[in-house]
């Protein structure tokens, strides 16, 4: 197995060759790994799980977690990298705040926040909108995306 390095300092334009698949976490705080140690982050433990499980292929993990991201703050600059990075997978990291930036300065962990996901929710429309965008991106590259809901 390769030893692999933290990535949240690294650029994502680190050239990779073809025969790597190269996996970016994407979302918020929790993504970033803020308050954690390095080797502790999301990206470390997939990259960890990932060439352990496929000892014969090297699985490069970006850390692309924003701290103080929302859905958009993710999404938008992640699709910008499309355009010059290979990758083969992403994993979206998405907390039930995430759609709330937008509503205030303060962030509220109660049960209303759920109500932005759903059909009535102030920013459902737009959140239905991204989460099109992300399938639609996805297929368009053979991209295979996971999306990881958290509260």
């Amino acid at each position: 197995m390769a030893a692999l390095a933290e990535t949240r300092d690294l650029g994502s334009h680190l050239p990779l060759p073809d025969s790597v698949q190269r996996l970016g976490c994407i979302g918020d705080s929790i993504t970033y790994g803020q308050g954690v140690a390095p080797d502790q982050t999301l990206a470390m433990h997939v990259a960890r799980l990932a060439n352990m499980a496929y000892p014969d292929h090297l699985v490069w993990v970006d850390n692309l977690g924003q701290s103080s991201g929302n859905l958009w703050h993710s999404w938008v600059p992640f699709t910008r990298l499309l355009e010059t990075v290979r990758y083969d997978a992403a994993i979206f990291s998405i907390c039930q705040n995430d759609a709330q930036i937008f509503e205030g300065n303060t962030v509220r962990y109660d049960g209303e926040v759920l109500e932005t996901w759903f059909k009535d929710g102030a920013l459902a429309p737009v959140v239905r909108r991204t989460l099109g965008d992300i399938t639609q991106s996805a297929a368009q590259r053979g991209l295979c995306v996971i999306l990881d809901f958290y509260t």
